[in-house]
């Protein structure tokens, strides 16, 4: 038989335990309404700092928009006339970075000499056809250039430079935009001026779904690779930017045709294409990057730091779908990014290059 006194003893001990829990129940509680009470503080702290921040910054707007008014417009002027001025009088606000776009239009000179002899197809791309239209030239704080080719004139561009000693077509693969980079630059390996040469395709369909199944198709390769290949996409993650011919660039190769080349459809060339796309093989963007023959072809001639230069048709039509409003300063004006080591750039070089023949 259990003794009674060792049962009530149990029984006195459980209720203390439940004593113990509830008011462990009741600290919890008082604590978490503690919290909230402090989160609730600090909501209306922010959403207070929050509309200050946002007073000072349309003060500033409005300020900056009368000063500008003041000191750049003309009475008889329209407000796009006005900003068409604005931009184009823009300069860069360093000097190495000049002297580099300098060697960059060097570089560019060279490089439609090259399409014109051999009959490639080019065109002005991105940063740099936006600095055509709005500046006449480089994007004040753009320090690369960039042009658009068919797949097929790429090729052809690579065979034709294959033992050229002064200019090389470079192939990596950027790691950060998952794509081929494509770089014209001369063979000294000193001269940091660059072309990025995008990757163009021939299609047939420029509809929002084609943009987003190519999307899809895309994501489902990118994670086939990383679950497939994770080792080399651990190391080409640390490389960051993997060249043709290093360890990491030629296993990266037969990946890259494999999977991304199975996206071209071999229909579809030259001869039949009706839209052009950019970058298959590149990174997913907001922005649609599938565009109508029409809107490119037959490409117009545009002035580029005093150079006559290849442009898609309706260049405002085509910039407007990348920019929006480029009559307008971008918001990132001071995280833009740099493609190079603005505090090691080798003037000295640049400048033997830009007064070579």
């Amino acid at each position: 038989m259990k003794n009674p006194v060792n049962i009530a003893k149990k029984s006195y001990n459980k209720i203390l335990k439940i004593d113990e829990v509830s008011q462990r129940i009741e600290d919890i509680s008082n604590h978490q309404h503690q919290l909230e009470e402090k989160i609730d503080l600090l909501q209306n702290s922010i959403e207070s700092q929050f509309n200050e921040l946002k007073t000072i910054i349309l003060t500033e707007n409005k300020t900056n928009e009368l000063r500008f008014n003041a000191l750049f417009k003309h009475p008889q002027e329209t407000r796009e006339e006005t900003n068409k001025r604005f931009f184009e009088s823009l300069t860069p606000t360093d000097k190495d970075i000049e002297t580099f776009q300098a060697g960059n239009v060097k570089l560019l000179k060279i490089f439609i000499s090259l399409c014109k002899k051999h009959k490639l197809i080019y065109f002005l791309q991105s940063g740099t056809l936006l600095g055509a239209v709005r500046h006449k030239g480089f994007v004040p704080w753009d320090d690369d250039t960039d042009v658009a080719m068919f797949r097929d004139d790429i090729k052809k561009l690579r065979d034709i430079l294959k033992n050229n000693k002064m200019y090389k077509l470079a192939l990596g693969y950027d790691h950060y935009n998952k794509s081929r980079q494509l770089r014209f630059r001369t063979t000294n390996p000193n001269n940091p001026c660059f072309i990025d040469v995008y990757i163009f395709d021939y299609g047939n369909d420029a509809s929002d779904q084609a943009w987003t199944n190519w999307h899809k198709q895309k994501q489902e390769i990118n994670d086939k690779f990383e679950k497939n290949h994770p080792d080399l996409a651990t190391k080409w993650r640390e490389a960051f930017l993997a060249e043709e011919d290093s360890p990491i660039g030629k296993k990266l190769k037969p990946l890259f045709e494999k999977y991304y080349d199975s996206l071209l459809d071999p229909k579809i060339n030259k001869n039949n294409y009706t839209t052009v796309n950019w970058a298959l093989d590149n990174f997913p963007v907001k922005w649609k990057r599938l565009f109508e023959k029409n809107m490119i072809f037959p490409t117009t001639k545009v002035n580029f730091a005093g150079l006559k230069v290849e442009a898609p048709r309706q260049y405002e039509k085509y910039l407007a779908r990348q920019y929006g409003n480029i009559y307008k300063l971008p918001e990132d004006l001071i995280t833009h990014f740099h493609h190079i080591d603005q505090d090691n750039i080798n003037i000295d070089v640049i400048n033997d290059f830009i007064n070579s023949e």
